[in-house]
């Protein structure tokens, strides 16, 4: 429908090449008058087969990670310290353990951490930062209802430069 109403599309097709393999192609279609040629359809694609497969591979691969958390009951999450790029991302899982909706940042789970315990975590997060040390300690979470949950938080600390850990 847009080809014909603005002389462009794009999109993504699946080809068949002579031999019979299917083929992904990004693909851009134009559309021109030539004043010796008349109507003329100029269509240049590119091979993202790769690409798509990657992309199937990878959503699997999320698939299992989080039937293999939601069997074992626990959540992962990285954060990126010293950043100005989106700095924090949570499964599924880790979400539902802290009773926190999707996409809520670090401060909603700081904020879950029971009253008592949150300065002694926090400590422990900072400090497993500043020294790039692995993190492992057991404390309380409360729920907005109210309810109680001991976790165990592991953490690995991950230098990617000088300034910037996760």
């Amino acid at each position: 429908d847009s080809l014909t109403k603005t002389g462009c599309w794009e999109g993504d097709i699946l080809n068949v090449k002579k031999d019979g393999t299917e083929i992904w192609c990004s693909t851009r279609i134009s559309t021109f008058t030539h004043k010796e040629y008349g109507l003329v359809v100029l269509s240049i694609q590119e091979d993202i087969t790769d690409r798509k497969l990657a992309i199937k591979e990878l959503k699997e691969t999320k698939q299992i990670l989080e039937r293999g958390q939601e069997i074992a009951n626990f959540g992962s999450w990285k954060h990126y310290f010293g950043t100005d790029k989106k700095t924090f991302y949570a499964t599924v899982k880790m979400y539902e353990i802290f009773g926190v909706p999707e996409g809520a940042d670090s401060n909603v789970f700081i904020e879950r951490i029971h009253p008592d315990d949150r300065d002694f975590c926090i400590d422990k997060i900072k400090h497993a930062v500043e020294n790039k040390k692995n993190l492992n300690l057991k404390h309380r979470i409360m729920l907005p209802d109210g309810e109680i949950k001991w976790i165990q938080t592991l953490g690995e600390v991950i230098n990617h430069n000088e300034d910037n850990v996760v």
